[in-house]
């Protein structure tokens, strides 16, 4: 029977609405909801609906090291190990103790909503922010590109990159 499941509010959820949905190199689904309460990042594993204790995100994305990256509703971009966190042993367990790095840009208060994670084919991480433009991570500063070098957005929800290696935001 190829039908539909549904899950709610009635099977644990704290709201019915989802943000974004992925599904990493293990098979696992993660998802995250908006924000009205408790956090709000689950996994769907083993036929088991799982709350992670990772925060508030509005975006998921998965890296190519390994990793689980959050785009968080007011703390910036988290990055998790997701080799830990696919262990049946984190399930629902306090995964945050020595698992995430922040990331966010000094004197940028925009940055701290993010709406999309793209890692680009050189391994720059890219976000996309609720009204501070696009941030770069190029693995050991962050910064933000705005009006000043060209880029005239304001709220970024997706990024991508083409088979030249050319983003597009929007």
């Amino acid at each position: 029977n190829k039908g539909f499941t549904n899950f709610t509010v009635e099977d644990g959820l704290v709201n019915n609405k989802v943000s974004d949905l992925i599904e990493d190199k293990n098979g696992v689904i993660w998802f995250t909801l908006y924000y009205t309460g408790p956090a709000s990042t689950y996994k769907f594993q083993n036929n088991k609906l799982i709350r992670m204790p990772l925060g508030h995100g509005f975006s998921l994305y998965e890296g190519r090291s390994g990793s689980l990256w959050l785009g968080t509703d007011g703390s910036g971009a988290v990055k998790y190990n997701l080799q830990i966190l696919d262990h049946p042993e984190t399930q629902g367990k306090d995964a945050d103790i020595g698992l995430k790095v922040h990331y966010s840009v000094k004197g940028h208060s925009s940055f701290n909503r993010i709406y999309c994670i793209h890692e680009d084919k050189s391994g720059n991480m890219w976000f996309g922010s609720y009204a501070g433009g696009v941030n770069l991570y190029d693995g050991k500063t962050t910064s933000n590109i705005s009006k000043k070098d060209g880029f005239t957005g304001k709220a970024v929800i997706v990024i991508l990159e083409d088979e030249q290696g050319y983003l597009w935001f929007g």
